[in-house]
């Protein structure tokens, strides 16, 4: 199964039973706040280790699709990268906090829904964008070698974006 499902549905299933035996809404709602503080403490805390979750959760991603949709970057700007989502989350749990304490319950789950996955849609859109932008400007060394001579524009590695192989 996959792992994001898989935590996903783990952390929606606790939150409704914690709701269920406190009999109370709040806390079914103050689960997101949970959920963003746990994300931007292990993503801080995995590039503080050395071991950025970035890079981790992109290996396998960029086997699948390829470095035309992950560019290859190295492990220095993923751990850069994994600490700004890391901050991220973490201001998303201050800020949904904030809203819980001092509005009322529909007011924050019209603030907690803009803020969930509009927000983190934005962002990887922002980390992609990044990352295509310290992709080397050329056609990979093994892929160049082989079609040196065809020019950048037959590199069957970056021929969906022309502009990783300065062809823009």
């Amino acid at each position: 199964m996959d792992p994001f499902a898989l935590y996903g549905a783990g952390a929606t299933v606790a939150q409704g039973a914690v709701a269920l035996i406190v009999r109370d809404p709040t806390v079914f709602a103050a689960g997101g706040i949970i959920e963003n503080l746990l994300d931007g403490v292990g993503f801080v805390a995995s590039a503080a280790a050395g071991r950025p979750l970035l890079a981790m959760l992109m290996r396998p991603l960029r086997r699948v699709y390829g470095t035309t949709l992950l560019p290859a970057v190295t492990d220095g700007a993923l751990r850069g990268l994994t600490v700004l989502w890391g901050l991220l989350f973490l201001a998303r749990a201050g800020g949904l906090y904030v809203a819980l304490i001092h509005l009322p319950l529909a007011s924050f789950v019209a603030i907690s829904a803009a803020a969930g996955w509009p927000v983190t849609a934005g962002a990887a859109v922002a980390s992609l964008t990044y990352l295509r932008g310290l992709a080397p400007t050329d056609c990979e060394p093994a892929v160049t070698r082989v079609h040196s001579q065809q020019g950048c524009a037959e590199c069957p590695v970056t021929s969906l974006i022309p502009r990783l192989c300065g062809a823009a």
